[in-house]
């Protein structure tokens, strides 16, 4: 019989069964998104976190990295399709911003997404989404392809 264990915090309700690691990341999301006031997270941390995003194969990297269950290694190269050497500086770029990590299990790396580094820039986008007004509330609107203030 499939039993479920369950953990309830204080807005989340998590059915852990299918591994322990889905857990610790869902605890340590959970663990931040209640005590990290992202707003005081600098615009230079939050533009590291941008510049290291702005590339589509360090998108396509982030992608790849979401759609597996485990870490990856040397399949990143064949799976992205560009050369080992380009595909290495974009791995470089994203664990300089600790987007993704990589642990050396010999005779290769293993890569796996951090996501919780987004979750400033997260709170950013939600927070200008949240935000947008519409052309009535606007102090300036396009018109016949012109900026045009009130």
């Amino acid at each position: 019989m499939h039993q479920s264990h369950y953990l309830i915090s204080s807005f989340l309700l998590i059915d852990f069964s299918f591994s322990p690691i889905y857990y610790i990341v869902i605890r340590r999301l959970t663990i931040l998104l209640c005590m990290t006031p992202h707003n005081l997270v600098s615009n230079e941390q939050l533009a590291t976190i941008a510049k290291a995003i702005a590339h589509p194969a360090r998108i396509q990297i982030i992608r790849l990295l979401l759609s597996k269950s485990s870490c990856i290694g040397g399949e990143i190269t064949s799976e992205v399709g560009l050369a080992q050497s380009t595909v290495s500086e974009h791995l470089r770029i994203l664990k300089a911003a600790e987007i993704v990590t990589g642990e050396i299990e010999h005779p290769r790396v293993c890569y796996s997404l951090n996501p919780e580094q987004l979750l400033p820039l997260l709170d950013l986008l939600q927070q200008i989404a949240r935000n947008r007004v519409t052309n009535d509330e606007a102090c300036c609107v396009s018109t016949n392809d012109k900026m045009v203030c009130k």
